[in-house]
């Protein structure tokens, strides 16, 4: 259950970090997300959202890596050694850790092209955070990694809306930027390459 606090609803897994509070708040995110991300607190620090971000990533990647195995799944990469699982194992969560704050910068760099990012920095970081409980749909053989990453998108698109009170328009499109711009530069490219003049080749003398 949500609880409220000054600057907001507190998440449970904020107000009791435990295993129950975890599954509640994913929970939550999954099947309420509207609700969820508009009275979720802008601020508050850090570091809690970001464990929970860190953990749902975590568990996504082993669920997916778990089917794998399970239905001999080959993806064209050598079977893992022992000690590159264990090394593995160490560095995802740290993956995990960069992965939410470079997400959470691009985003929010793309909320404030399109004028949105009303409410901070802070509540771009939670809203990606939290949207990681997507990951768990992993659960899921051979469909869970996909839905997680379309119900990631969807996540981020009503947590922007409902965090920074802005538009379903400007949510989408802040989302949306970044693959629209290398879209762009793509096809420049292109265009580019394909506009420069041809040289003759020269005739090969007998």
């Amino acid at each position: 259950m949500l609880r409220q606090i000054d600057c907001g609803i507190k998440p449970s897994w904020e107000a009791e970090p435990s295993l129950e509070g975890l599954f509640k708040t994913i929970k939550e995110v999954l099947f309420s997300p509207s609700d969820f991300f508009r009275l979720m607190p802008k601020g508050g620090g850090i570091g809690l959202p970001l464990l929970f971000g860190v953990i749902n990533n975590t568990l996504g990647v082993f669920l997916v890596s778990f089917w794998g195995l399970l239905l001999g799944i080959k993806i064209g990469l050598p079977e893992p050694s022992a000690s590159w699982t264990v090394l593995y194992a160490i560095l995802l969560p740290v993956i995990s850790v960069v992965d939410v704050f470079f997400s959470s910068s691009i985003l929010h760099l793309c909320l404030l092209i399109v004028g949105g990012g009303k409410a901070g920095f802070e509540a771009t970081f939670r809203v990606v955070s939290y949207s990681r409980a997507s990951y768990l749909w992993a659960v899921l053989p051979v469909l869970g990694p996909f839905m997680s990453s379309v119900y990631m998108v969807i996540l981020y698109i009503i947590g922007l809306k409902e965090a920074h009170a802005i538009g379903n328009g400007k949510a989408i499109l802040a989302v949306f930027l970044p693959i629209l711009i290398l879209a762009a530069a793509f096809l420049f490219i292109m265009i580019t390459l394909v506009s420069l003049p041809q040289k003759p080749v020269d005739s090969l003398a007998l």
